[in-house]
């Protein structure tokens, strides 16, 4: 997420606002480019929505959204996985994703798309007082809609035994913080249900829910390990434990004992976050990472290979090449 403070206003054309711009003003604003538009009607401060996340934006254009429903829609797809918090990779897209259940579908728009399939009452929950899918069912309507890496990481997400929403919700047109939210992780079965029927991209979720693994412990593994899948390479065990004489622990991403070949996917969080840095200095987080391959190879005869969010991009052929160096064979090389 972006350095900026979130959430930022919505202001809302026509509004009594008060000490807040008025509509006028407002408007003035944004074609002066002073504000951007969110929805027809909703504004912020361009700076700031310059400044945000994609996550952050699709969050106050659902907010936005539904403070011009009367009725009580209920989100669906990239909208309803980004609450649940369900990663779905970027990009984001740039409308909100809703169905209703009581009516036909109103006609979708540039902000919003509407869904028009079957949506059973028991495949609705509830999430900070919004109706979304269920962790099943948008799961599956994910990987159903994108890549297999794609998939796999939505899938992954899921099948943990607790899956939490991001920590906001949505109040008067606004975003405001919520308290932690926690919900069932989906199990398989249910899952392979869902992408049961012929449906576009059906396909691709059924690979998704056959491959998914819980033990995957960030999107960035899962990418990596769907990646090592369709390149060719062996399938990693995850999490491994290692034990060194002194009773010292390390735990590897990916490892593939009878290649004496360990894997580390590094995402930036672990050298930039409070909950992976522990008050030390990321020179301090890499010097200990370097120590435990040292420790690695001399203890456990294991050659590290390490590869970057870079790595995954343009057909993963980073990680393609990271690996062979590394020793492991690819039946596609």
């Amino acid at each position: 997420m972006s350095a900026v403070a979130f959430p930022i206003t919505l202001s809302y054309v026509g509004d009594e606002l008060g000490a807040e711009p008025s509509a006028r003003r407002v408007q003035r604003s944004a074609r002066s480019n002073g504000h951007r538009r969110v929805l027809p009607g909703a504004y912020v401060d361009a700076s700031a929505w310059d400044a945000l996340a994609s996550e952050q934006r699709h969050l106050l254009q659902i907010a936005a959204t539904l403070r011009r429903r009367s009725d009580d829609p209920v989100l669906v797809g990239e909208s309803a996985a980004l609450v649940l918090g369900i990663p779905t990779l970027r990009p984001l897209p740039t409308w909100v994703h809703l169905a209703t259940t009581d009516r036909t579908p109103p006609p979708s728009t540039t902000s919003v798309r509407w869904y028009r399939g079957p949506l059973a009452e028991e495949e609705i929950i509830r999430a900070h007082g919004v109706r979304v899918t269920s962790v099943a069912r948008t799961t599956v309507d994910v990987a159903r809609s994108r890549s297999f890496p794609a998939a796999v990481t939505a899938v992954d997400a899921a099948l943990k035994t607790v899956v939490r929403a991001l920590p906001w919700r949505f109040v008067d047109g606004q975003v405001r913080p919520a308290g932690v939210l926690r919900h069932d992780g989906a199990r398989r079965e249910d899952l392979a249900r869902i992408a049961e029927p012929p449906r576009s991209g059906a396909r691709t979720a059924r690979a998704a829910v056959g491959f998914g693994d819980a033990l995957a412990a960030s999107a960035g593994e899962s990418m990596s390990r769907a990646h090592i899948r369709l390149l060719g390479f062996p399938d990693p065990r995850l999490q491994q434990r290692f034990v060194d004489p002194d009773g010292s622990v390390a735990v590897v991403d990916f490892d593939w004992p009878e290649f004496g070949v360990s894997g580390e996917f590094d995402g930036f969080v672990k050298y930039s976050t409070d909950e992976y840095l522990k008050d030390s200095l990321p020179a301090d987080v890499l010097w200990r990472e370097k120590e435990r391959e040292r420790r690695l190879k001399r203890y456990h005869d294991r050659d590290v290979a390490r590869w970057v969010w870079s790595d995954l991009g343009s057909g993963a052929i980073g990680l393609r090449d990271e690996l062979i160096a590394a020793g492991l064979p690819c039946s596609r090389s």
